[in-house]
């Protein structure tokens, strides 16, 4: 039907052009025109209404369809974003106008264009969250070309590897491997290689440097730990032995040996009690409360003050009142212990001091002696695990090589800093600083 409506129109437009035709020549004979000039007339008029005609009937066609091509190739766009996809209209409907196999024509890339909008408003979403789930993951993911070219890299990658525009050798190669990059610092690096089927490779980066940190770490805990504790335990074994046989043998000699048991045996205990103090620190901070630091001064210069004055030591105090921080009250009594401990075992004359003060809004806690003083070569280090500055004298004087350290982190849990200052033969003077939450002002505690 609509073949032969479009056959009538052009039917009609022939005869048209002829009837125009045979009018103006007509006229032309009427008017006394020479017949080869009435002709040329007719002739003429029926080609410009022919070409006028033409041009109509072929506007008529193609003009639909060029408004159909134009909005789908707007609808189709790809450039524009997600929502603009889902909130542009489709193509206009044509309604009656232009043939309706192009109005049909139309309608069906109206229903395409439709779908394939869709399809791409689904696509843009899915790759917008593909990026963000591949920019918040710590892992470095790297899609690099057939030769190793880096074609996509995600934030994590792009600090693993700087500036790289290939990827390194190592990992141009399948399944998991371990690599260490040396610039521009060191890092360990493990990765897992996949190639795909069209030849590129994606690689999954992971690092693991201060994982290799802290597992050297542990080992050199537990190697040192086992360490320490094997001396103890091989005296205690020795003299429990010896003990022994002096039960019979020498009864005299066995309240000595019971001494050097209980030594023993005591600095075996203090040694698991800081092993269990550190751990501890190390793993989830305690709940922290507001805590009279002034008090827990007070109370801890108070305990060391009858050791003191039966080592013929003075213990001389300067704190203030009212001052108080937020922690944990155990671990910052613990940590002022193992400074005041450690001034009273190493100090045979003279005075232990400790002061506490407010400065800019910090608690200021400062245990001082008169002995022998630290050697500048070894302040770096005092606050390492185990470390001892004179280690037989530390293990006569019964020290475990822990306290300082668990000093250390006691006050960086509370959000602070230790500082030292010593000399030799002028002693030391060490001193920590804690965020406060009120200064001095606040009555006696």
């Amino acid at each position: 039907m609509t073949g032969w409506k479009l056959g009538r129109r052009l039917v009609a437009t022939h005869l048209v052009v002829v009837a125009a035709s045979l009018v103006v020549l007509a006229a032309g004979v009427s008017a006394g025109l020479p017949e080869p000039v009435a002709v040329g007339l007719a002739v003429a008029a029926g080609a410009v209404l022919g070409a006028v005609l033409a041009l109509r009937t072929g506007r008529w066609i193609s003009g639909p369809l060029q408004e159909v091509s134009g909005a789908l190739f707007t609808s189709l766009s790809s450039s524009e974003d997600t929502r603009r996809l889902e909130e542009r209209p489709g193509p206009p409907i044509l309604g009656d106008r232009g043939p309706a196999e192009v109005r049909r024509l139309a309608g069906a890339l109206e229903q395409v264009a439709g779908e394939l909008t869709g399809r791409l408003a689904d696509l843009n979403r899915e790759s917008g969250l593909r990026e963000q789930i591949l920019s918040s993951m710590s892992e470095g993911v790297v899609l690099a070309d057939a030769s190793g070219r880096i074609l996509y890299a995600n934030p994590a990658a792009e600090g693993l590897l700087p500036g790289a525009s290939t990827l390194p050798s190592q990992l141009r190669t399948e399944g998991p491997v371990e690599l260490t990059l040396r610039h521009p610092r060191r890092r360990d690096l493990k990765a897992t290689c996949l190639r795909l089927g069209d030849g590129r490779r994606l690689v999954a980066i992971q690092d693991v440097t201060e994982a290799k940190r802290i597992e050297a770490m542990r080992r050199d805990f537990v190697a040192d730990a086992s360490h320490e504790m094997k001396t103890p335990v091989a005296s205690i074994q020795a003299v429990a032995e010896t003990l022994e046989m002096a039960v019979m043998d020498d009864p005299e000699a066995v309240p000595r040996f019971m001494r050097t048991l209980l030594s023993e045996i005591r600095r075996l205990s203090n040694l698991v009690q800081d092993l269990l103090d550190l751990a501890r620190l190390e793993g989830r901070p305690a709940e922290r409360t507001v805590v009279s630091l002034t008090k827990v001064v007070m109370q801890e210069a108070d305990r060391i003050r009858p050791e003191a004055e039966e080592k013929g030591l003075t213990v001389r105090e300067e704190v203030a009142r009212g001052v108080v921080v937020a922690g944990t009250p155990e671990d910052l009594s613990l940590a002022l212990r193992n400074l005041l401990d450690n001034a009273l075992r190493y100090t045979l004359a003279g005075e232990v001091s400790v002061r506490l003060w407010v400065e800019d809004g910090h608690a200021k806690v400062e245990v001082a002696d008169t002995g022998p003083g630290i050697p500048g070569k070894d302040l770096s280090r005092i606050f390492e695990r185990f470390y001892r500055v004179d280690r037989a004298r530390s293990r006569e004087t019964g020290g475990t090589g822990l306290g300082l350290s668990i000093v250390r982190h006691v006050v960086e849990q509370h959000n602070g800093w230790v500082q030292v200052e010593s000399e030799l033969g002028r002693g030391s003077r060490f001193v920590l600083t804690v965020p406060a939450i009120r200064s001095p002002g606040g009555g006696q505690e």
